[in-house]
């Protein structure tokens, strides 16, 4: 693979901090998308008398910004 590709640099090109960073934002990438689906069936489970929909949209919005921040990070490194 080349620069002029497009294509990301090998490994061995990057340093170790930028290979565990990658490997953090691609955990936290993964663990926000495990919770967007907890929060989903939470959600599911509750009566809709009881639902708080301001407290249930906050919630999933924080998470899922957390998620497209992890992954627009893991993308440029």
């Amino acid at each position: 693979m080349t620069e002029d590709d497009g294509c990301p640099l090998d490994s061995s090109d990057r340093s170790d901090g930028d290979l565990l960073l990658y490997d953090y934002f691609k955990h936290l990438t993964s663990l926000c998308v495990l919770a967007l689906g907890g929060i989903l069936l939470v959600v599911q489970n509750i009566d809709p008398e009881n639902l708080q929909r301001f407290k249930v949209f906050a919630v999933f919005g924080l998470v899922s910004a957390a998620g497209v921040g992890a992954f627009m990070v893991q993308a440029r490194l």
